[in-house]
């Protein structure tokens, strides 16, 4: 008898995109701004354009889009960039200081001409802060199993470098 229905022709390849990047390292407190972009296959050289430019605009090389992802460190932020099928997701993570006004966003930190330079059409666009919470002895013991539990598997994480290709 079976327990599902059967697996959708797609199920395989959209598995293997979804864990084909490596998710990224949190450091709280953080601010994350997530876009998601569509944008038509006759625009994405100008999209290319746009990430090599603001590679370049912080004195990191040119970056390879051959993976499909990559990550940019520019200091005041990192940026993930990935294309899917679908759409294009570029996350932008900031770190966020004692004396930053609360209303700070993430996308604050990426220059204005910029975020306007990116072609396409937003299909989401969603901000997250991330904050330390106050630990608790459940929530030690959590984090230790949850260790425990996870040492056996290789879990990819966004480099720490600023090499925009890692």
């Amino acid at each position: 008898m079976r327990t599902r229905p059967p697996d959708d022709p797609q199920r395989r390849p959209l598995h293997d995109e979804i864990h084909a990047r490596p998710p990224a390292r949190l450091h709280a407190p953080e601010r994350i701004a997530h876009l998601a972009l569509r944008i038509p296959p006759e625009a994405r050289a100008a999209e290319e354009a746009a990430i090599s430019a603001l590679a370049l605009q912080h004195g990191l090389p040119a970056p390879s889009f051959a993976s499909g992802y990559l990550w940019i460190d520019c200091g005041a932020f990192r940026l993930k960039w990935e294309r899917h099928t679908e759409y294009t997701g570029i996350t932008v993570f900031r770190a966020m200081g004692q004396d930053d006004p609360p209303d700070t966003r993430a996308l604050d930190a990426v220059p204005a001409v910029w975020r306007a330079s990116l072609p396409g059409t937003t299909i989401v666009y969603a901000e997250v802060d991330v904050r330390r919470g106050a630990r608790t002895t459940s929530t030690r013991r959590s984090r230790r199993s949850a260790t425990r539990r996870s040492s056996a598997r290789a879990c990819p994480t966004a480099p720490a470098s600023r090499s925009p290709t890692s």
